[in-house]
């Protein structure tokens, strides 16, 4: 077992298809060895292969600095303005002008009715009492467990975590160094200096702004600091503990709620929002950190959920994004139910991840986007609110988990034997759902492997 960890029963044990044979090869007593940490602290599995971190030269980094400018100057971004519009239909049109009313109408009222416009995002007062924690997965005795079960995976983690601290790790492989935690200006690209501007987030013209936005993106989703509490859960070492608690509001306190780049999508805030919310969970499991932490985070989780609400993809724009949405905002509901709407939250979250479920895991079990990348991005999005609804006793909605089984039969028919490459059919653009492992990318197998730990492996 490990944080997001599931017994198998022994009778499913070796029973797997021949693609993902590797998932069992080393049960024992019906309980399997652990993937990488991202399948201990979740499901259990076959470890991923890492791959060589690529390498990269100075050479490189004029082209790579090219390639992440903006694709569009105004010829462009009118001609991606057309064709969206073209795949819209008219109550999609209707729909999208009155949200950027309504957006237009915040922003002003940011800009010259301040004391208004705070009233409306204050955080509501917050009970006396919180629930004990960790609610979640991550846990002690499940840290324990992953370092005695799978120490080449725990070390892994923790080498990741110590890239963090220095701050040595490149986002999405980049050959940069993000500025270290301590000082970093989440609104500064760090491949080239562009400052990101202070303005409503739905009014952020990113798609002609001197930077790509990708790489600010993936810095503001803030997936680091789970790392960082798992590390501390594995090692004992509060240094890992106190660099996660302490970034975790200093984010907070340079973030104004729906403001800049960090704000630009709902999409954006969910899978932020899962970061912050497994840290919250985490690091509150000691008194003196949920005092530290309590009314900062959680007014920041309610803001998120708020934000999410308001402004979900719809229509076209209902793919992965929506998914990642609905996650984040049952992770801010479950890890934090002592916020006002958190119910209602869950709720919807459930009842919309029962739809989309449905919707974007086709019958075969390929992704509606046909993109191989993107549906791991989905399945990982799924596994994770499979695992929260499991630690917090509630039951996942069949239509979720029925997803995760035509899903599962789908991998095995498209990953074949271990070592062979794995498809890269359809838009690919590295991103992960979350982090809790040391590795740079989700691979493939990995995933099929947690589907595997949490269904019993029945097919």
């Amino acid at each position: 077992r490990s944080f997001l960890v599931y017994r198998s029963s022994p009778r499913h044990a070796g029973r797997g298809p021949p693609g993902l044979e590797s998932c069992s090869d080393s049960c024992s007593g019906g309980t399997r060895t652990l993937d990488t940490a991202i399948s201990c602290f979740m499901m259990d599995g076959v470890r991923d292969e890492p791959s060589a971190k690529p390498t990269f030269t100075d050479a490189s980094k004029p082209a790579l600095e090219a390639a992440t400018t903006a694709a569009g100057g105004s010829a462009a971004g009118l001609s991606w303005r057309l064709r969206r519009l073209r795949a819209m239909t008219p109550g999609e049109v209707l729909a999208r002008l009155a949200r950027d009313v309504r957006h237009r109408a915040d922003d002003l009222e940011y800009r010259t009715g301040r004391r208004l416009w705070h009233r409306r995002w204050q955080p509501p007062r917050l009970a006396a009492t919180s629930p004990t924690r960790p609610l979640g997965f991550l846990t002690a005795e499940r840290g324990r467990d992953l370092a005695a079960q799978n120490p080449a995976g725990a070390a892994m983690l923790l080498a990741r975590a110590d890239d963090i601290l220095s701050g040595d790790p490149s986002a999405l492989e980049y050959p940069i160094t993000v500025s270290q935690l301590q000082g970093r200006d989440y609104s500064l690209d760090p491949l080239t200096g562009y400052l990101w501007p202070d303005v409503h987030g739905k009014r952020l013209d990113y798609r002609n702004a001197t930077a790509n936005p990708k790489l600010i993106w993936e810095i503001n989703r803030c997936q680091e600091l789970p790392i960082l509490s798992a590390a501390w859960l594995i090692s004992g070492n509060t240094r890992y503990e106190e660099a996660a608690a302490s970034t975790l509001l200093r984010w907070v306190a340079q973030q104004v709620p729906g403001r800049g780049i960090a704000w630009a999508n709902g999409f954006e805030a969910g899978i932020r929002a899962i970061s912050l919310a497994l840290t919250y969970d985490t690091l509150a499991a000691r008194p003196d950190l949920e005092e530290r932490l309590r009314e900062a985070v959680l007014g920041a989780l309610w803001q998120h959920a708020r934000w999410i609400e308001r402004d979900p993809s719809t229509h076209s724009s209902a793919n992965n994004h929506r998914i990642g949405e609905l996650v984040g905002l049952l992770t801010v509901a479950k890890l934090a139910p002592e916020l006002p709407g958190a119910q209602r939250w869950a709720s919807a979250a459930l009842e919309g991840l029962r739809r989309e479920a449905t919707r974007q895991i086709l019958p075969d079990g390929t992704g509606a986007e046909q993109s191989f990348s993107y549906t791991l991005f989905v399945i990982d999005l799924l596994l994770l609110a499979v695992a929260l609804l499991d630690a917090t006793e509630t039951a996942p909605p069949g239509e979720m988990l029925d997803a995760l089984d035509r899903a599962a039969h789908a991998l095995w028919a498209q990953l074949g034997r271990p070592g062979e490459p794995e498809p890269t059919y359809g838009d690919d653009d590295d991103g992960r759902a979350f982090r809790l492992d040391g590795l740079d990318t989700r691979r493939g197998r990995g995933v099929a492997s947690s589907i595997c730990a949490r269904l019993g492996n029945p097919f």
